[in-house]
């Protein structure tokens, strides 16, 4: 064997060592969530859906299911538009503190979710205002916004300008060029900005913790305090699994739509 076929015999097996440690939790999470026994044990002692059925019958746990649901879709409602014009301004206008604005808006997703939760959390208190579904929605704009600016900068940056030139030159003025032209030309840039902000604020652990109560909790959250509180539940593989499932799908969407290689 020659030293070129060794070294990409030893590049495979590393590549494979890494997929197996990525995927064996994921792997373990699935089929356990099918174990008839409430231990977890491999192999599985039975198959069944009992555990599903019982997350179906957890009325905590779909009350959290249904906040963190209602949560992700008001921020990435937010958000879109918030990232998207902050990309128009970088992208299309020079002015001072350009550069700083850029690094402002990478800045959430350079700081520790933890201390940003315990500035979000002062903040909040010292303004007077309470922890509701609302307070989430605005902290996790905070941390979903910047997914939006970078995917559509992104967009931008391939946008071929000639196109709006060529349709203010047919009569258009610039509200309906960026309406009929631009927008649609950086759309992935914006589907793919939407479902990183949804999933961003979604699955959320480090910023929302501190600011649950106890009826304000989301779903990652309310697990996690279940978990510390009561231990492993088989109900939860079940639940992990459902998010697994769903985060395979806007996964798969965003390749159909957007491509995972122009990212």
């Amino acid at each position: 064997m020659g030293r070129r076929s060794l070294i990409g015999v030893l590049l495979g097996a590393f590549n494979l060592l890494v997929y197996l440690f990525l995927l064996a939790p994921i792997a373990v999470v699935i089929i356990a969530s099918f174990n008839s026994s409430a231990r977890l044990s491999f192999p599985l002692e039975g198959v069944s859906l009992q555990w599903y059925r019982a997350f179906l019958a957890n009325r905590e746990l779909l009350e959290a299911l249904r906040l963190s649901a209602v949560v992700a879709l008001a921020t990435t409602a937010l958000a879109l538009p918030l990232g998207l014009l902050a990309a128009f301004a970088i992208d299309r206008y020079r002015f001072p503190g350009r550069d700083a604005l850029s690094a402002f808006l990478l800045s959430p997703l350079l700081i520790p979710g933890v201390v940003l939760g315990i500035g979000i959390l002062i903040f909040y208190a010292s303004v007077g205002l309470p922890i509701s579904v609302w307070g989430f929605v605005l902290a996790h704009v905070l941390i979903a916004s910047p997914y939006v600016v970078r995917t559509v900068l992104a967009s931008l940056a391939r946008f071929d300008r000639s196109l709006e030139e060529a349709a203010m030159s047919l009569g258009a003025d610039d509200l309906r060029t960026k309406r009929a032209v631009t927008l649609p030309a950086i759309r992935p840039g914006l589907l793919a900005g939407g479902i990183f902000a949804f999933m961003t604020s979604f699955d959320n652990v480090p910023l929302s913790v501190f600011l649950a109560t106890p009826t304000v909790t989301p779903l990652p959250v309310k697990i996690y305090a279940d978990l510390d509180s009561h231990g492993i539940d088989p109900v939860f593989t079940a639940v992990s699994t459902v998010l697994i499932v769903g985060t395979l799908a806007l996964v798969l969407l965003l390749d159909r739509y957007v491509g995972l290689e122009r990212l």
